[in-house]
C-alpha cells in the first residue's frame, strides 16, 4: 500500500487500511487461502512486466470476490489493477477496489427467478399436456378478459383514467 489510502478504503474493505501497508497481508486478512494465493500469483505475473496488462485483466481472480469485514459480515469486492510505470519498468501497481455486492446480490436473484419460471412454466406445459381442454380454456378467458381491458381503455376519457386502470387490473 502505498503513501495514499483513500477514505473510503475502511468503507469498502470492511477494515482499516494504513498508508505504508503490506498489501499482501491486507488479502490475507480478506481472502480465503487459496484465493490469496492465486491473487499473489496474478499480481506478480502483473509485475513481472512480461504481460499485457489489458489481456489478463480478463482472467482477474480478484474479480467478485467473497470477502469477510472485520464484523464477518459477507461481501463481494472487485480489484481492478493498472500499473506505474517509469522509464518502461513497472514501479508500482495502482488499485481499485469496488463494492459489487448487490450487483452479485441481483445476479443471484436474477438467476433463482430465471430458475423458478424455468421449472414454473414446465409445470404448466406438463399440465397442459395432460389436459389440452385446461389450455383452450385458459386461452379463451385470457382473450375475453384482455379484450374487456383494451376496450375499457378504448373508451376511457383523462378524467376516468385511474379508474379504468383499476377496473383493468
Amino acid at each position: 500500500v502505498g503513501g495514499q489510502v483513500s477514505e473510503s478504503s475502511r468503507r469498502i474493505l470492511g477494515r482499516a487500511v494504513e498508508p505504508g501497508a503490506d498489501f499482501a497481508a491486507v488479502l490475507r486478512k480478506l481472502l480465503p487461502a487459496e484465493a490469496f494465493d492465486t491473487a499473489r500469483d496474478y499480481i506478480g505475473l502483473l509485475l513481472s512486466g512480461r504481460v499485457k496488462e489489458a489481456l489478463v485483466a480478463e482472467i482477474n481472480p480478484l474479480t467478485a470476490v467473497e470477502v469477510r469485514d472485520d464484523n464477518h459480515a459477507v461481501r463481494y469486492l472487485t480489484f481492478r489493477f493498472n500499473s506505474v510505470r517509469r522509464a518502461g519498468a513497472i514501479t508500482h501497481l495502482l488499485v481499485t477496489v469496488i463494492d459489487v455486492t448487490r450487483t452479485v446480490e441481483l445476479e443471484r436473484e436474477l438467476a433463482e427467478a430465471r430458475r423458478k419460471a424455468r421449472d414454473d412454466a414446465a409445470i404448466l406445459l406438463q399440465l397442459f399436456r395432460r389436459e389440452p381442454e385446461v389450455l383452450d380454456g385458459f386461452i379463451s378467458r385470457t382473450e375475453a378478459a384482455m379484450n374487456q381491458a383494451n376496450e375499457l381503455l378504448r373508451t376511457a376519457d383523462a378524467r376516468s383514467a385511474r379508474l379504468t386502470v383499476d377496473g383493468v387490473f
